[in-house]
């Protein structure tokens, strides 16, 4: 099966592998005793080892990658933009230790992946990182708003996990039994713990997540067409309204809250939202070129004095990467969701179809819900940057190259099998 037919896995896969559980799930502050071993470092060495180790063309697989030139091409307007910063050695340390990083490990991921399995690992370093975040939120105090770790506040956590969960569900379609026991109840969690962090960012999220799961054509394990809609899915809402049952009051009455607009500050306090964005429009328009990256509260200070976060992944990348970066971030989005239809809209489905060519279309659809979830979510927070958005984008970037792959090779064979038969 072209593509598949190496089995055995690429040596970088542990180490990207334990980057995505550094970087996503913040091992390092929730078990602290980790933080001084330095397992992100160690888990970028590690891959990188692998690479070297390995006989595997990983220069001509990134090359060949669908989103490699895209990811170069922001990755070198990030760098520009460090050049004329209005706070240089503070953008400079971001980009070396929180941007960079994120960079190294997407190439590592799209030159090394090599057969399904692989994107498998990963799609499960996720759900074990969005597992153990979501464990620790639940086994707080259920008082106010809550978030773990020192990095995540309840609105990033809620991102996180809303992000991920079309991931779990599509793990919860595509095991058996047993696990799928284990999948409902990392589901169960997680939806929970959204909850719990009382983000109404997160709820509008969660919610398009549904929406979007419960409404697309689907194809089970086995090849059959079906609506998500169906005895197993159903299960989705279900789950939703007897887990908000179990939420505190004062975390439902802060997530209800956003149907009151006449009250929301966001609309009409200068610290809200909609008074930062107009700041942020502001100073976009005297700076296209940008101010550079992670500095939007220091411009955003100067007029106003409150130095804030934008809000709005979108307008960060604007005002700090500039007109150029916004149109690439924009236009990463795009080829991505390209990329993810392409795959659903191939008439491969037959009655001969085996298991490989079903896990395409299982992951494109909980991909695709993944970036729309990360899209919806992070337009109310600054998390341009986020790890689990590069992330994905590798998984989306490597699982589209093993498709193209494993689908020219389908074609050459039907091609040699007809003129076989002639």
């Amino acid at each position: 099966m072209g593509s598949q037919n190496k089995e055995y896995l690429h040596p970088a896969v542990y180490g990207c592998g334990l980057f995505i559980l550094v970087n996503v799930g913040r091992l390092p502050e929730l078990f602290p005793y980790l933080y001084d071993l330095k397992v992100g470092k160690i888990s970028i060495a590690l891959a990188i080892t692998g690479v070297i180790l390995s006989r595997y063309k990983t220069i001509n697989k990134i090359n060949n990658s669908p989103l490699s030139g895209l990811l170069l091409i922001f990755t070198l307007l990030v760098g520009i933009t460090i050049t004329f910063s209005i706070w240089k050695s503070h953008s400079l340390e971001f980009f070396q230790s929180s941007f960079l990083p994120v960079i190294i490990i997407f190439y590592l991921i799209i030159g090394t992946t090599k057969t399904i399995k692989e994107i498998q690992i990963y799609i499960y370093s996720l759900i074990v990182a969005a597992a153990i975040l979501s464990y620790q939120t639940i086994t707080l105090d259920w008082v106010g708003r809550l978030s773990v770790g020192t990095s995540y506040d309840p609105n990033d956590l809620a991102l996180i996990l809303v992000t991920i969960l079309p991931l779990v569900i599509a793990a919860f379609i595509t095991t058996k039994k047993i696990t799928k026991i284990i999948m409902l109840t990392i589901i169960a969690v997680m939806v929970i713990a959204i909850l719990l962090t009382a983000s109404r960012g997160g709820f509008i999220g969660l919610l398009s997540v549904c929406i979007y799961l419960i409404s697309t054509k689907f194809i089970n394990y086995k090849g059959k067409s079906k609506k998500w809609l169906n005895k197993n899915l159903l299960i989705i809402p279900i789950i939703g309204i007897i887990l908000w049952t179990l939420v505190p009051e004062q975390n439902q009455e802060q997530i209800l809250s956003i149907t009151n607009v006449e009250s929301d500050y966001n609309l009409n306090d200068p610290a809200g939202r909609i008074s930062i964005w107009g700041r942020g429009l502001e100073i976009f328009f005297e700076n296209p070129y940008g101010v550079g990256i992670d500095t939007f509260h220091i411009a955003e200070g100067t007029i106003s004095g409150r130095y804030q976060a934008p809000h709005n992944s979108l307008l960060q990348v604007a005002v700090e990467i500039g007109l150029a970066g916004l149109f690439i971030y924009l236009f990463i989005y795009k080829k991505s969701y390209k990329l993810l239809r392409q795959m659903i809209n191939e008439k491969q489905i037959d009655n001969n179809i085996n298991k490989s060519r079903n896990l395409y279309e299982i992951y494109s659809y909980a991909l695709l819900g993944s970036l729309i979830g990360f899209f919806i979510t992070s337009f109310f927070l600054s998390q341009a940057y986020a790890g689990v958005f590069y992330i994905l984008l590798a998984i989306i970037s490597s699982l589209s190259y093993l498709f193209i792959n494993d689908y020219k090779i389908k074609l050459k064979s039907e091609l040699l099998s007809s003129n076989n038969a002639k």
